[in-house]
């Protein structure tokens, strides 16, 4: 008993297809991600960082703090670290009379530190870890804080990153066309040939005329 063949096809075509439709998802993803990076790298990056944009923190009270900032040595953020190498943060007062101190603490140092002080807390990080804490207050000790913050990254690959990732975006998108190219030509089948007949129109034709005779 001889299985159908077209069952197994439309088996194979329609793991194609899901092949076909998973690497170009991939190639969306890879491609508007690297060229968004590319473009990161190109644009955001003054004195050899990467910078974010600027955020504005203001309050009434005697400081601003950060969320805990949390700190791994492995796993992932071990991989972070090699990427980022080197971190700055750059706070600048909105008055520019104001003179500011910025320092990092562990969490807990500054919960003591403030406790009972008016004081905002802004931003977040990342989880795991030891818990660390970014503090603006006014270096005279006074109320009232305006500033804006941004961070920078060294990040000294992200161009070689980005570029990578353009190439395996431009890869599996080439990938995903051709199979989907291959799954719509398995949809039409072999061509079929009707043979060519040889000879004239009246070769091999069979009539009922009966030859005359004709004498002189």
């Amino acid at each position: 008993m001889n299985a159908n063949p077209r069952a197994g096809w439309t088996l194979v075509r329609g793991a194609t297809a899901s092949l076909a439709a998973a690497l170009l998802l991939l190639s969306y993803a890879t491609l508007i991600g690297g060229i968004a990076l590319l473009w990161s790298d190109h644009a955001d990056r003054e004195g050899g960082y990467v910078w974010s944009p600027d955020v504005l923190g203001t309050t009434a009270g005697y400081a601003i703090t950060s969320d805990d900032v949390h700190r791994e040595a492995g796993g992932v953020q071990r991989w972070i670290d090699d990427v980022v190498s080197d971190v700055r943060l750059e706070v600048t007062p909105t008055d520019p009379t104001d003179v500011l101190f910025v320092g990092v603490a562990r969490s807990a140092d500054v919960a003591d530190y403030l406790r009972g002080v008016a004081h905002r807390q802004v931003g977040g990080i990342a989880q795991g870890g030891e818990a660390w804490v970014v503090v603006v207050i006014q270096a005279d000790g006074g109320s009232g804080i305006s500033a804006t913050v941004r961070t920078g990254a060294a990040a000294p690959h992200l161009g070689w990153i980005a570029g990578g990732m353009v190439v395996v975006g431009t890869v599996a998108f080439a990938g995903a066309a051709y199979l989907l190219r291959r799954t719509v030509q398995r949809g039409r089948g072999p061509a079929s040939t009707v043979p060519a007949r040889r000879g004239g129109p009246d070769q091999g034709r069979v009539t009922d005329e009966v030859p005359v005779l004709t004498g002189r």
